[in-house]
């Protein structure tokens, strides 16, 4: 059994900065969870090249940060990663298609038993 899905969208004027202000927010989080995944780094080191002869104490509070700053700092930038290339493929394709009203794309997804299937066409 197939189901498809079918969007079409004509183009009329442009969307302005959007696309920019969504590829920027993706950078900043990116940028933000690679300094989180920074900071888990050195966390995790201190924790394992601790000093012989330190107590738990001296290290307790970098291995409970590790953890979360690393699990916070994956996520943010693989949301940065999805927001940037949402992002610039939004520009791309707007900027392909702004000055004729037979102009369109049309986003087709398809459901098979095997998988899900995207298909992106533009129309100039």
């Amino acid at each position: 059994m197939v189901k498809e899905l079918s969007i079409k969208r004509q183009h009329r004027d442009g969307p302005g900065a959007w696309p920019w202000i969504v590829a920027g927010s993706g950078a900043a989080a990116m940028i933000g969870g690679g300094v989180l995944l920074l900071l888990a780094q050195q966390d995790i080191s201190s924790v394992e090249n601790a000093d012989r002869g330190s107590s738990w104490s001296d290290v307790s509070a970098a291995a409970d940060r590790a953890p979360i700053l690393s699990a916070t700092g994956g996520v943010l930038v693989g949301v940065g990663v999805a927001a940037g290339l949402t992002g610039i493929g939004w520009a791309i394709l707007s900027s392909t298609s702004q000055n004729s009203d037979d102009e369109r794309t049309e986003l087709r997804v398809s459901v098979h038993g095997a998988g899900v299937m995207a298909k992106v066409t533009s129309r100039f």
